[in-house]
């Protein structure tokens, strides 16, 4: 059996007002049509009133999300702004051996102080970060990216600079820095952070930019 085409109108539901009269006007309006196309695609068409209820006052100032009751509903949410250690992994060499530098702000190599917008930790992706090296008490400093978590790029710095085979001028010089004053010893360098990005794609843009600003010692 061939099925009826049918299209349904749907609007508002008005209390005081009939919409019937609507769909009288939408199938005079098709049966009138010029166009041999059109006169085709919509041959036999079924128009159906569908009303849908409005939104009151109440619907209009709040929602149907559930949010589950907390034993504490008087503390916010939302995270601190800053660089955390929030890792409890008793391996984590960030949290664990004072690599990470818990801090609201931060003072850069051109002596701009920073203030981090976001709440950063080792498990953060997405993330600009900023190194200084603690062999020479801070003097060289480096701008870095990785769209991984924090602490697998930081382990990728700290092999780096232990062994010294790297292409990374930054965990070079930690690890010449070191054996030439005796201090090569954990942590090798400081951990600061400058954000954290929603999209990976934007890393490149905003690390152009910080280098640009001279805000560390090895990428002017």
């Amino acid at each position: 059996m061939k099925k009826s085409n049918t299209i349904p109108f749907i609007t508002n539901n008005i209390s005081n007002l009939n919409m019937a009269p609507l769909t009288n006007s939408i199938k005079g309006m098709l049966n009138n049509i010029n166009s041999p196309d059109l006169k085709e695609a919509f041959n036999e068409t079924n128009i159906v009133l569908a009303l849908r209820q409005p939104k009151s006052i109440i619907n209009q100032l709040s929602h149907s999300k559930y949010i589950a009751p907390s034993s504490n509903l008087l503390t916010s949410s939302k995270k601190p702004n800053g660089l955390f250690k929030e890792c409890k992994d008793r391996r984590c060499n960030l949290c664990n051996l004072d690599y990470i530098q818990e801090c609201s702000s931060f003072t850069t190599a051109n002596k701009k102080v920073w203030n981090i917008k976001c709440n950063i930790s080792c498990q953060s992706e997405n993330v600009l970060y900023y190194l200084t090296c603690n062999s020479c008490n801070g003097t060289v400093t480096y701008t870095g990216k990785t769209k991984t978590k924090l602490r697998l790029r930081m382990n990728n710095h700290i092999s780096s600079c232990r062994t010294g085979r790297t292409t990374n001028v930054f965990d070079r010089h930690v690890h010449q820095c070191g054996n030439e004053n005796n201090n090569l010893s954990t942590p090798f360098f400081k951990i600061y952070a400058f954000m954290k990005l929603s999209n990976e794609k934007k890393l490149i843009t905003y690390e152009r930019y910080l280098h640009k600003m001279g805000y560390d010692t090895m990428n002017k």
